[in-house]
Order: C-alpha cells, then structure tokens, then sequence
C-alpha cells in the first residue's frame, strides 16, 4: 500500500514557477532574518567604536570646542552612523547569501566575534577592580584636579601632577566592584564623603568616594570590596595641602 502511494505522488509535479516563487519567498525571510540579526548586533558594535574614538578626540581638543563637538557627536551619530550600518548590514547579507559555504563561515564569525566582544566588556565591567582604574586618566591629560569635603564653599583644588598621583596611588590600595543602579541608596547625608574631580583635556572624571561605596558619575556605583575606605585621610590630606 505504501508502495502505491510513494508512486503516485512521485506523479506529482510542483510547476517550476511556484516553486521558484517558493524559494524566493524563503530567501526574503531569511534575507529579512539576517539583516535584523546584524543590525541589532553592529548597532551596538559600531557606537561602542564611535564613542571610544570620540572620547579619544575629547581628550586631544581645547575644552572650548566641547560644546560644537557635542552637538557634531549627536548630529553624526543620527545622520551617518546608523544610516552606515543599516547599509553595511544589507550589503554583509547579500554578500553571505550569495556566495554558499564561505558567506556562511563569513557570517558566523560576523555573529560570533561581536557577540564575544560584548561579553569581555560586560565582564570587565562587573569584575573586581582597583579604585584607581575607575579613576582612570592619562597623565599626560591631567589638568587639574578638585576636592570637595561636601560644602561648595569649601574645595581644594591643585593642577600638580605628583599631588594627584599621591592621591590615586592611595586609593588604588582599595578594590570596588559594580552594583546594580538599584541597588543605589541616594540618602548619603549621614555618610561620611568626598568628591573628586578630575578635569582633563577631554571629559571631567567626577567621583564621590564614602567609606563602603563609591560613586562615577561615568561609569556608575560600586560596593567598596576590602572597606572601609579612609576617608579621613583624604580630608586630612586636602586640609594639610591647602595650607
């Protein structure tokens, strides 16, 4: 019985015409498939670039230039950035459609190798870690440095280069790790603190430091590992310096 089946649908003909309309109908789906693909993932990739290349040029322009270079960021990212990557995810799933076996690999690996990247960088960013690489800066950019024991009225602020060291070599002798925004208690009144800011050619680092946490206003909260954190000695240290 099965035998008289198998033949009679061997009698079957699908007209070329549909099944050419067939075919195409799937490769638009996958074609749609894989531009979206690639779009979610070089989206991200290239403004990580774009912002690492522009917090590089940050750092080698006068700070009077920071407001226009703002507003040619903003504008450059909308007009040309994403309309790139729109048209570079189309040409990339042409490219593996089209030629068999080796636009496969070349797709994986364009898959694969972002989707690596974003997961180094979302370790380095939840991995234990020196104060000192939170406020990170080139010496070379230092300009100056301000210290604020919480009163506006009452700051200490030197552009020495060997005093701002002294300061981060102090704190690199303490680890933080990242928390959560959340996680965040905004109620500091009854903490004792500091801030410190550090003025670049590029963007300021500004960093509020208590005894069991730390706040960057660049790269977010942190839970102090080994506290906690000698606050007094740096309020000790702006008083005898501002002498």
């Amino acid at each position: 019985m099965s035998n008289k089946i198998k033949k009679e649908m061997d009698k079957i003909v699908i007209p070329k015409n549909i099944s050419e309309r067939s075919m195409l109908g799937v490769n638009q789906a996958k074609a749609k498939t894989l531009f979206f693909v690639l779009l979610i993932i070089l989206l991200p990739l290239n403004s990580y670039i774009y912002k690492f290349v522009f917090q590089y040029i940050y750092g080698i322009i006068p700070m009077t230039w920071t407001g226009i270079m703002n507003v040619f960021v903003i504008l450059f990212y909308l007009l040309v950035l994403i309309p790139l990557t729109i048209y570079l995810s189309e040409k990339l799933v042409k490219y593996s459609l089209t030629n068999g076996r080796k636009g496969k690999v070349f797709l994986s690996l364009l898959i694969i190798v972002p989707i690596t990247v974003f997961s180094l960088n979302l370790f380095d960013v939840y991995r234990e870690k020196g104060l000192d690489e939170v406020i990170n800066y080139r010496e070379s950019n230092f300009e100056s440095l301000v210290f604020n024991e919480g009163n506006p009225e009452y700051e200490w602020r030197t552009d020495n280069k060997e005093q701002a060291e002294e300061i981060r070599n102090f704190l690199s002798q303490y680890r933080v790790k990242r928390m959560k925004d959340r996680e965040w208690d905004s109620d500091v009144s009854s903490e004792k603190g500091v801030r410190i800011t550090v003025y670049t050619k590029g963007n300021p680092i500004i960093t509020s430091i208590y005894e069991e946490r730390v706040l960057d206003v660049g790269s977010g909260p942190y839970w102090v590992v080994n506290g906690p954190i000698d606050v007094e000695w740096l309020i000790n240290y702006m008083e005898e310096h501002s002498q």
